[in-house]
């Protein structure tokens, strides 16, 4: 069964200046690490937003963290958190989408 990443964000810039980053930068790198399947950039308001990665086992979103950490999300979001992020992660018990 898949494991969903979530990460909070608090940012001192808008949550819109930063998504184009998020889209040129973090997708393609994503799409390079083994284990990726889905990920979520979703707006919880001006300056907020949650990070979503599903991936298909708790090994592989280890592995994605150890890679996207120190990288990508310490270049183009450390920088810009207004708090330290709230993350959680686990393995999906109970998973359905539309048929």
């Amino acid at each position: 069964m898949s494991a969903v990443v979530v990460n909070r964000l608090h940012l001192t810039v808008p949550v819109d200046e930063i998504a184009p980053t998020i889209a040129r930068e973090l997708v393609p790198a994503l799409d390079s690490i083994a284990g990726f399947e889905r990920f979520y950039f979703v707006k919880t308001a001006e300056d907020r937003a949650d990070i979503v990665i599903v991936w298909s086992d708790v090994e592989a979103a280890a592995a994605g963290a150890a890679v996207l950490g120190p990288t990508l999300f310490a270049k183009h979001l450390a920088p810009i958190l207004a708090s330290p992020q709230e993350r959680a992660f686990g393995p999906a018990l109970v998973a359905h989408a539309a048929t």
